[in-house]
């Protein structure tokens, strides 16, 4: 080896290496266990500050919208000091405290008149222009138009125009006369005797108009006013409805004796079987008694699974019947 000397090692330092390396790779064990228990304890402890960490930031905006209701409350509690105990605008103050000497107090000013002012034109009158005109002459009584001094005779002349605006309500009853007619010849299949078209009712066989029909509509569903209301103003005017008979009519808009059913006004494509596909369907139909041929009753909402819904007819109102499947 180019001169180097090499000695050989004793015999104990195997031994001795041996025990450092078991020694060595215990003390990496134990520092591995160590270590693995210092990351468990950290992560721990990282867990735990993010935990409070969050505890913090919403116990600060607690805080915060406290302090902003206590300041809202403390606002308040002021507001209302001075509604209680501060100075009223309406009393005089006599506190001179903060006022200097020689210094005149200002005039108080002089309170505005209600009402309209004087230097304002007031509203022009509304235009009536569109309501109809009914003249009435109003005459001297014949003994008044004479000349108080030489009792001579007064000639008409022109004539003072004023307008007056007036309601006149009155129930009528409505005479209809329907002429018949009587045939002159003697052709087969003829009637003997013609009668003019009836006169067109919103009920069949009802005596009501199809005036009160629209007064009480627009009454009930327009003004919003309860339908016992208007008739006792009827009775005042000498129109006496049972309101019964009103009531039956508003919700159901036919006679109890007719066997037109209720709901009559519905489209006839709703009597139609549809073609659609098996599924869910409802009886939740509701009719109404401003459209025509509502009804104004409704059925609870039911659901059942059908190849295809069957339609129903809805019976009176006033019947105690289930509505009975429609043939088809």
């Amino acid at each position: 080896m180019d001169g180097t000397l090499v000695e050989g090692l004793p015999d104990t330092e195997p031994i001795d290496l041996a025990d450092l390396v078991r020694q060595l790779r215990r003390e990496v064990v134990e520092l591995r266990q160590e270590v693995e228990h210092l990351r468990r304890e950290n992560l721990e402890l990282r867990q735990q500050a993010g935990y409070w960490k969050g505890m913090h930031a919403k116990a600060t905006r607690r805080i915060e919208e406290l302090q902003a209701d206590n300041e809202q409350l403390r606002g308040e509690v002021r507001e209302l000091k001075d509604q209680l105990f501060g100075r009223k605008s309406e009393k005089a103050s006599r506190d001179r405290s903060n006022t200097l000497e020689g210094e005149d107090e200002a005039p108080a000013a002089v309170p505005r008149r209600r009402g309209q002012r004087a230097d304002r034109p007031g509203p022009p009158r509304r235009d009536q222009s569109q309501l109809p005109v009914v003249e009435e002459v109003r005459e001297r009584p014949e003994g008044q138009c004479l000349c108080h001094r030489c009792g001579a005779a007064m000639i008409p002349s022109d004539t003072e125009d004023s307008e007056l605006l007036e309601i006149d309500v009155r129930p009528y009853r409505r005479r209809i006369r329907r002429r018949r007619y009587q045939r002159t010849c003697t052709c087969p299949g003829v009637p003997r005797t013609i009668a003019a078209p009836p006169a067109p009712k919103l009920i069949p066989k009802g005596r009501l108009g199809v005036s009160i029909w629209v007064e009480i509509l627009l009454d009930k569903f327009l003004s919003h006013r309860p339908t016992e209301r208007l008739l006792a103003q009827w009775r005042l005017l000498g129109l006496d409805l049972a309101a019964g008979t009103v009531a039956c009519g508003v919700s159901s808009r036919c006679s109890r004796r007719s066997t037109r059913p209720c709901c009559s006004g519905m489209p006839p494509r709703l009597w139609r079987r549809p073609t659609r596909p098996a599924g869910w369907f409802s009886s939740s139909w509701r009719g109404n008694a401003a459209i025509a041929g509502g009804c104004g009753c409704s059925w609870a909402p039911t659901r059942w699974p059908s190849a295809s819904p069957p339609a129903a007819i809805m019976t009176s109102p006033r019947g105690t019947s289930r509505p009975r499947p429609r043939p088809s």
